[in-house]
């Protein structure tokens, strides 16, 4: 009996657990009035973009800079083949199917779908590249201290 009693609290646990999970319409619907896809994108355009001025402002050796430059090629080529909506939407779905309620995605795409919600929205990349900004700016700042960083590393090697 107690080992019926157990099944039978596990087994409402976990569907109402599972109860609670959003479903994949209502994410992808959230997702959607998000404008995740864009948000995507526009990282992916962002990272290429502080990558490239990251490099730019290293001292770089003469005869290692063919080096640097075939592995920034690699690099954004890696990046853009592997951060795409197409490859980052299904998990993305899990993730927000596994961590948020049916409600609380409903309550999302409702304020995503509403006046302020697209405002935001459409504002979102003027954001990022503002934040991406003032990323770029902290880490030239901070440049010649990584810099010193490494050559302590290449110098404990």
């Amino acid at each position: 009996m107690k080992h019926f009693f157990a099944i039978a609290v596990m087994f409402f646990v976990s569907a109402t657990a599972f109860a609670d999970q959003a479903s994949r319409q209502s994410v992808e619907r959230m997702l959607s009035a998000s404008g995740a896809e864009a948000m995507v994108d526009g990282a992916l355009a962002q990272i290429d973009g502080a990558m490239s001025q990251m490099m730019s402002t290293m001292n770089v050796p003469e005869d290692k800079k063919a080096s640097l430059d075939n592995f920034n090629k690699r690099y954004a080529a890696l990046v853009q083949e592997e951060i795409t909506w197409a490859k980052l939407k299904e998990p993305m779905i899990d993730i927000y199917s596994r961590i948020y309620t049916e409600e609380e995605v409903k309550a999302m795409s409702d304020f995503f779908e509403s006046p302020v919600g697209r405002k935001m929205v459409a504002k979102n990349p003027e954001v990022m590249q503002a934040s991406m900004e003032l990323m770029q700016t902290t880490m030239m700042r901070i440049m010649p201290r990584l810099q010193a960083l490494i050559q302590e590393l290449e110098a404990a090697n």
